[in-house]
């Protein structure tokens, strides 16, 4: 028998299969199959699975993936946890306060879904909350994206009406995965579109404008019958995952049409001389940020330099 991944809390799976939701657990040589990875099934996988007298599922065999979402576990800093797999779209919700999603957040995140080519979309939520000079500064960094390629928008949770219109046409027939900074109303924009969902939602910490997990496990949820949305676990920080220093350039699309004119096949377009990419994005200073994004990412203790065959 076959049938979808819907939920997990870790030691069960809820399994969908037809119109029947199936209660099940892994056996015991796939959990270890997966030691690399604290959930070797996530929310969006495609399984085979037995019945047993009790019409409980055993899972056998993990079908193969097209995609998944992936980063690092939050205790175990050697493993990873999936977040959601076999995904049409990535969903970032992100706020520019109360609290404040970092870019160098959502580029991570970014590098990560081209890694795994998963579409992704950009949600700037609390647009309500904002001054002027910030709706400008929104709007500017929106346009950026934008022009990447990375469908960008901004709303607000508080207009239920406006939150359907604009994301209803995006998300249509699409399996979904909703990810993003904690607090920055993911699961409020969720209750907008999915009003019989009733998710948690939570107010940000005062003290420190943190918001707060009020999404513990993944799950997915059927909305307007032919679409898929994977409600997924707030971040406080996103890690890159899988990616080795020699390639993070390749996930940077606006580094696409230079790269082939640098003067060393193996540029990390950092110091080289004769970089194309580097001279182009130091004149070209509305994309200069990224460019400065990917050197302080390249920098970073997530890669390790002596793997790196030069």
């Amino acid at each position: 028998m076959q049938g979808r991944i819907i939920k997990s809390t870790g030691q069960h799976y809820w399994i969908q299969h037809g119109s029947n939701i199936i209660k099940g657990i892994l056996r015991g040589h796939m959990r270890l199959e997966g030691r690399k990875t604290t959930n070797p099934i996530a929310v969006g996988d495609w399984v085979e699975f037995n019945l047993n007298s009790d019409n409980d599922a055993q899972i056998k065999t993990l079908l193969p993936r097209t995609n998944y979402l992936i980063r690092k576990s939050v205790n175990l800093s050697k493993q990873v946890h999936i977040l959601a797999s076999n995904i049409d779209l990535a969903v970032i919700v992100a706020s520019w306060k109360m609290p404040k999603t970092s870019s160098g957040f959502i580029d991570r995140f970014l590098i990560t879904a081209e890694a795994f080519q998963i579409p992704v979309l950009i949600i700037f939520n609390k647009a309500d909350l904002l001054s002027s000079d910030e709706t400008r500064s929104l709007q500017t960094l929106i346009q950026a994206y934008t022009l990447l390629g990375y469908q960008s928008i901004a709303v607000t949770a508080k207009d239920e009406a406006g939150v359907k219109k604009t994301l209803e046409p995006l998300l249509k027939n699409k399996v979904v995965a909703f990810t993003g900074h904690s607090g920055a109303g993911k699961s409020t924009l969720l209750n907008c579109l999915c009003p019989e969902l009733k998710l948690k939602t939570n107010s940000i910490s005062d003290q420190h404008e943190k918001g707060k997990h009020t999404t513990t496990f993944a799950e997915m949820h059927q909305w307007q019958n032919s679409s898929f949305i994977i409600d997924t676990p707030g971040i406080q920080e996103w890690g890159l995952i899988e990616i080795q220093a020699k390639d993070l350039h390749l996930f940077f699309p606006e580094f696409k049409n230079y790269r082939a004119a640098c003067r060393f096949a193996q540029c990390t377009h950092s110091h080289e001389p004769q970089c194309a990419v580097r001279n182009t994005f130091e004149v070209e200073k509305n994309l200069l940020w990224r460019y400065e994004a990917y050197l302080n990412m390249l920098q970073s203790d997530e890669f390790n330099w002596n793997s790196w065959e030069r």
